[in-house]
């Protein structure tokens, strides 16, 4: 009885020890490649370094930069989040049908359409991470909660596209195509 019960209690104190290891609340570490994100703040700055490249029908614009953003009034506002329709930061009307090709530093091309007819439109977005995004986003709910609502495994998760790593924005007319 005695070899039996050291064993039980080698085995309760090696899964007590892998317990107290595994528990911690550090997120995960990034995967191989990707650059380590920055904490959750409450209130955000735009990066000073911030540069995204900017056409517009086959012309250069004035890229968007951190004094740009701060200078102009974020068109939806959330504790801790700020976002900017497309069209706010070109100074210009997006006419309908146009696309967006979103470069991120890596070299991956994504095009999306510019406004959809279900509510959805381009913008810039400013996490709480402090991490500047292309995101589409709902006008009348532009950042939808998902946390906390039902099951794990039935939650889909947040439906919007967000791309960071922005290197250059393409804007094109669908007249311009």
């Amino acid at each position: 009885m005695t070899r039996a019960l050291g064993g039980a209690l080698a085995c309760a104190l090696v899964a007590f020890a892998a317990c107290k290891r595994g528990g911690d609340d550090r997120a995960p570490a990034p995967a191989a490649g990707e650059p380590a994100r920055p904490p959750i703040s409450g209130s955000p700055q735009v990066p000073a370094e911030l540069q995204i490249a900017v056409e517009l029908d086959g012309r250069e614009l004035t890229p968007i930069d951190a004094a740009r953003l701060r200078a102009l009034k974020a068109d939806f506002e959330d504790p801790g989040r700020r976002a900017w329709r497309l069209g706010t930061l070109l100074g210009v009307a997006l006419p309908d049908g146009a696309t967006v090709e979103v470069e991120r530093t890596d070299g991956v091309k994504v095009t999306l359409p510019a406004r959809s007819a279900d509510g959805h439109e381009a913008a810039i977005e400013l996490d709480r991470r402090g991490e500047v995004l292309f995101a589409v986003l709902r006008a009348d709910d532009p950042f939808p909660a998902f946390h906390g609502r039902g099951g794990n495994r039935g939650r889909p998760g947040d439906p919007l596209t967000r791309i960071r790593d922005l290197k250059r924005l393409r804007v094109t007319s669908p007249s311009r195509r």
